[in-house]
């Protein structure tokens, strides 16, 4: 049965790119570092398959910049409570955090981007890294090409006393 939940996948762009995302149009990327937030109601397990993969059809904004980005981890959040704006807003308030082109991937809701560019390394700073191999999901994720994965527990900058999300876990590589 699909594991329903949410998900943020952290991407390098370099270097710097002038993309054109779908109908939104065309769009300068600097080079660096961003933190995109989606849903997957249908299943984690092929969504994150799908955002892995290097050939595919060109269907959502992510899309457009997964094509020419590097796909360096995953999080994921098992919920029913929190909604993916509410994630993506959290991610708006990271600090340093800015929106590269509004509303990529937030075309079915009012809010201003599901995209976020963030300082090189700053989504690392309140995680400790922990064994992939007791992580719950590291099955779900193992089929991911993202080469040696990692998985690490963010419980301070994910949990209940900041934003109401419960814990989540980045599966992660080539982040010490």
């Amino acid at each position: 049965m699909p594991t329903p939940g949410l998900y943020q996948l952290l991407l390098t762009l370099s270097p710097p790119r002038r993309l054109r995302i779908g109908a939104l149009g065309e769009f300068d990327f600097p080079a660096g570092d961003y933190l995109y937030t989606g849903s997957a109601r249908g299943g984690l397990e092929g969504r994150l398959a799908r955002h892995a993969r290097a050939v595919k059809r060109l269907r959502w904004h992510i899309d457009y910049l997964l094509a020419v980005a590097e796909l360096r981890g995953v999080v994921v959040l098992l919920s029913g409570e929190t909604t993916e704006c509410a994630l993506a807003a959290w991610a708006r308030g990271l600090p340093g955090a800015c929106v590269p082109v509004p509303r990529f991937g937030a075309s079915d809701c009012g809010c201003p981007g599901h995209l976020v560019q963030v300082p090189a390394e700053g989504w690392l700073a309140a995680v400790d890294v922990c064994d992939p191999n007791r992580h719950p999901l590291a099955a779900l994720l193992a089929p991911l090409p993202l080469g040696d994965l990692k998985a690490i527990p963010a419980p301070n900058a994910f949990g209940s006393r900041n934003v109401g999300f419960p814990a989540r876990r980045v599966i992660s590589r080539g982040v010490e």
